[in-house]
């Protein structure tokens, strides 16, 4: 009786067991089908059948130097092959110039001269923009719409891509500390994560504004953002408008008007400098933070039209001699202090001399004096110049002998930037010169 009354218990575990190898076996085909899905769909590999990719050719180069050269000596001159101009179709991270071409963009080895990776996309689709990080390429795309596409700077494949909102097909995004800014639609402004292309916030953008650009977005202590826009009016006018924005919420913390494009700089942690919208003669240096804009203090410079800034100055051009307008020969620059406003240091070029557009990093400025075009040669002498940038005292210079037929303007020869431990030189079309220590 007792064996008769345990079997059918048996025979229920039985059951049991058997339902329980079904359910294992449906467990097994749909993590299967999800790792195939994860394969298919991996954010590393998100291209398109019209996309063209080469991918990496060679071991991922490295940077330069880890801090801006004191005594750029060893200067690199580098064709690049690609469809754009310079100084705003490129940048340089970790031993790559990545470049826009007629397809798409493709990054070279500085030391090498060899294409790294290229990436492009099909059909009458333009690049616009590019912005480069440490990790990434995000380009800007246009047609009949607009797309951010996000690139990894290693291996030149896609991360992720978004659709955005661009009217007149202008370049309009800024990368800034891991957030692409761009418009999202009329009057609204968005952000996206540079590696995951994730929505970060959106922002309807105060008063009317339907037609913006974003010039300038500059990254402030906590989590503030700065963010300089363009405004369309629709009657060929345009004004500026700054937007103080939690950069971990979107919340929009204050906004105040301004000049238009290239009006406001960022010269300390804490200051930006722009002219008084109701009095143009007028600069002020501004406190920004997460509470609003405060005018610190003012000054009336002969001139304010701003080239660099950055170490607790702003820097200002001049062509002091010229009378021409249609051509700038900056041959004075002059230095503002963060703190005041007060005139730190001057610079004037030798007779026949004028200076490119200089650029700031680690408490030094980076400028090149050269020719300018009434003093023609067949080999243009040039010198980059190292300053400090609190004093204007100059601390190296390095001789730059250039080619045969450089066409010595005053424009040619910019610093297009400090990164990478070099100093990144435009030189006419297609050419840089990188200076390193």
């Amino acid at each position: 009786m007792v064996a008769q009354e345990k079997e059918p218990t048996r025979l229920v575990n039985l059951a049991d067991a058997a339902g329980r190898v079904r359910a294992l076996g449906l467990l097994v085909v749909l993590t299967s089908v999800v790792c195939a899905l994860l394969l298919v769909f991996e954010p590393g590999d998100r291209h398109q059948p019209q996309d063209v990719i080469t991918g990496a050719q060679g071991p991922f180069p490295a940077a330069f130097a880890d801090r801006p050269p004191s005594r750029p000596d060893h200067v690199i001159d580098r064709k690049l092959d690609g469809g754009a101009s310079l100084p705003s179709d490129s940048g340089v991270a970790h031993g790559l110039a990545v470049e826009r071409t007629d397809a798409g963009v493709q990054a070279v080895n500085l030391r090498t001269g060899k294409v790294y990776w290229r990436y492009g996309r099909g059909g009458d689709e333009q690049v616009l923009q590019l912005a480069v990080t440490e990790r990434t390429v995000v380009i800007g795309y246009w047609s009949h719409g607009a797309e951010l596409v996000g690139v990894d700077l290693r291996q030149g494949r896609p991360l992720w891509r978004a659709n955005v909102w661009n009217k007149h097909g202008a370049q309009l995004m800024r990368l800034e500390d891991g957030q692409v800014v761009v418009p999202v639609s009329a009057g609204t402004l968005g952000a996206f994560g540079e590696r995951d292309g994730r929505r970060l916030w959106t922002v309807k953008v105060p008063g009317s504004c339907p037609d913006l650009h974003v010039t300038t977005v500059y990254v402030l202590p906590r989590h503030l953002s700065a963010v300089h826009l363009e405004c369309g009016t629709g009657n060929d006018e345009e004004s500026g408008l700054v937007l103080g924005i939690d950069n971990q919420t979107g919340d929009v913390l204050w906004h105040q008007e301004t000049e238009g494009p290239g009006s406001l700089v960022r010269a300390g942690a804490h200051e930006l400098i722009a002219p008084d919208p109701d009095s143009p003669a007028t600069v002020r240096v501004l406190d920004v933070n997460r509470q609003g804009i405060s005018t610190r203090a003012t000054f009336s410079p002969d001139s304010w039209e701003p080239v660099a800034s950055g170490s607790g100055i702003a820097v200002s051009a001049t062509d002091s001699r010229s009378q021409d307008d249609d051509h700038d020969h900056d041959d004075l620059l002059r230095a503002y202090d963060a703190r005041n406003g007060h005139l730190a240091w001057r610079l004037s070029a030798p007779h026949g001399q004028v200076y490119g557009l200089p650029a700031v990093a680690d408490g030094r400025m980076y400028v090149v004096r050269q020719p300018s075009s009434a003093d023609v040669d067949d080999r243009v002498q040039a010198d980059l110049l190292v300053l400090d940038a609190k004093t204007g005292h100059l601390l190296h210079t390095t001789h730059l002998r250039l080619p045969a037929g450089t066409r010595p303007d005053g424009g040619d020869l910019t610093v297009d930037s400090v990164a990478d431990g070099a100093v990144i030189i435009s030189r006419q079309h297609r050419e840089l010169l990188i200076a390193t220590d």
